[in-house]
C-alpha cells in the first residue's frame, strides 16, 4: 500500500516519547493520561490513546513530553495544544474493547523546555488546568 503524500508545510518526525496529557473531558471532569507520542512537527503532534471517548475536536490539552535524559540533564517540553483529529489506528483490532486511537493536536504556543530539578519552577506553568 502506497503512503499518502505529505500535505503539511512542516515535516513530521517519528518520535517515541512518554507524554502526559491533562484536559477537561466533555462532562467537565479533569483527567490525566500517560501515553506515547508518535510523531511531532513544528506545529503539531500525534499521540496514542485507548481512551478516545475523553477527547473531542477543539479540546484544549496541557501536554508534557518527557525528553531522553543523561546523568547531568533531565528535561521535558511543556505546553498547550488543541485536538484537531481523532482516528482509529489501522493496526488496531476493531473487536478489542481497548482499541487504540491516534489523537492529532496543534501546538497552541511554542513548547517550553524545562529542566527537572533545576530549582526554578513557575508557580503556574502556561496552560495549567488547575
Amino acid at each position: 500500500m502506497a503512503e499518502k503524500p505529505e500535505r503539511r508545510e512542516v515535516s513530521r518526525f517519528r518520535i517515541d516519547l512518554i507524554t502526559q496529557v491533562s484536559a477537561k473531558s466533555a462532562d467537565g471532569k479533569i483527567f490525566r493520561e500517560e501515553t506515547l507520542l508518535r510523531n511531532m512537527s513544528g506545529g503539531g503532534a500525534n499521540f496514542i490513546t485507548r481512551q478516545a471517548d475523553r477527547y473531542f475536536q477543539g479540546q484544549r490539552l496541557d501536554i508534557k513530553i518527557n525528553l531522553p535524559g543523561t546523568v547531568d540533564l533531565k528535561a521535558f517540553l511543556q505546553g498547550t495544544a488543541t485536538v484537531s483529529r481523532i482516528e482509529p489506528l489501522p493496526d488496531s483490532d476493531l473487536r478489542q474493547a481497548a482499541r487504540r486511537y491516534a489523537v492529532a493536536v496543534v501546538i497552541a504556543v511554542p513548547l517550553q523546555f524545562i529542566r527537572k530539578g533545576a530549582g526554578v519552577r513557575a508557580e503556574n506553568p502556561p496552560g495549567d488546568l488547575e
